[in-house]
């Protein structure tokens, strides 16, 4: 049970609480500062990778999206301090929408 925090006898861990100081504002969470170090900002035409269930992929950021947004059918939570980006796949030309988190810029 090290690393989570038991409330309603479901473990919580270290992540929800970090979404909860930095979704919800909530007052009385301890600032531990880790949630500025998550941040991870994008530009259009940066080249990326993500981890699909198809295994790493490769793409190029086409949109960023600083507002909620319906994405295929779904509405996608999006704020100017968590955005999200589409991305057109280098072999597939499938777009796909990650969270900043979710993706690491290729240098070059």
């Amino acid at each position: 049970m090290t690393g989570h925090l038991w409330l309603f006898s479901a473990p919580i861990s270290a992540t929800s609480v970090q979404w909860a100081e930095a979704r919800l504002h909530l007052p009385g969470l301890p600032r531990t500062g880790r949630i500025a170090s998550m941040a991870h900002k994008f530009a259009v035409g940066d080249h990326v990778t993500w981890n699909s269930e198809a295994g790493h992929v490769q793409g190029t950021i086409t949109k960023v999206h600083t507002g909620d947004v319906d994405y295929k059918g779904h509405t996608r939570r999006c704020t100017p301090e968590d955005p999200q980006y589409e991305i057109k796949s280098s072999k597939t030309d499938h777009v796909a929408m990650h969270k900043g988190s979710a993706l690491t810029k290729i240098k070059g």
